[in-house]
């Protein structure tokens, strides 16, 4: 059984592309220890699970269902693995599902590790697909009206079940603003309550070098301040 385990945790690990991805696949799964109603006969459907965007359970989240089945999740797995050993023709190795610019964010942050640089791939990769091209859409514009504008810009990304915010910027020398200067910030932060808020600046492009992480949880910044900022 030890065997098995860790040999699951070899194929997870050689499977998954960047250490936060890794790291972020570990929260949701111990998360799911927790969930009663959750079914499976191989650790491996779960971690297929995970990468196809399903294996997220909130603490506290109200399910309406008695058992959850997880299975069919490993074929891509077992078809690299197999053929490794040759007991089908080579497949490439299945990789994880990321939209090329958020795969690009993700590994710029890892290569250059500015302080809590993990907090935010942890909230970019929590992110459904939706989610993802709403930050590759914002990205575009904060670059752009950052450049035109010649002033900090930054877009806000909340996570409702969480109650998390995530705030993505530009500004010179990719140095974090107060976030009480934009007017989009305060009122997000008034409906939604959230209980941290993880901010990125960078300036462009992304690959300068120039960029800084700030982490709030409690207590959050004020509301309100004298810095007249533009959001994005």
């Amino acid at each position: 059984m030890a065997l098995g385990r860790l040999n699951d945790l070899r194929v997870i690990a050689e499977l998954t592309d960047h250490p936060s991805a890794f790291i972020h696949y570990l929260i949701r799964r111990t998360q799911a220890n927790d969930v009663k109603e959750l079914n499976t006969r191989d650790e491996l459907d779960l971690f297929g699970f995970c990468r196809a965007g399903q294996l997220f359970f909130p603490p506290g989240e109200k399910r309406d269902y008695t058992m959850l089945m997880v299975t069919g999740f490993t074929e891509e797995i077992d078809a690299y693995y197999d053929g490794l050993v040759g007991l089908r023709p080579k497949v490439p190795k299945p990789t994880q599902p990321l939209l090329p610019p958020i795969e690009e964010f993700v590994t710029t942050l890892e290569q250059q590790r500015p302080r809590h640089f993990l907090s935010v791939c942890l909230g970019v990769l929590d992110g459904d697909t939706k989610t993802a091209k709403e930050i590759i859409s914002g990205l575009k514009h904060v670059q752009s009206a950052f450049v035109s504008r010649k002033r900090p810009q930054a877009m806000i990304i909340g996570f409702d079940k969480a109650r998390e915010m995530l705030v993505i910027g530009c500004s010179p020398q990719g140095v974090c603003p107060p976030l009480n200067g934009f007017p989009s910030f305060a009122e997000v932060v008034r409906k939604t309550k959230p209980t941290k808020i993880t901010a990125v600046f960078f300036e462009p492009p992304l690959n300068s070098g120039k960029i800084s992480v700030t982490l709030h949880t409690s207590p959050l910044p004020p509301l309100q301040g004298s810095d007249d900022l533009s959001g994005g």
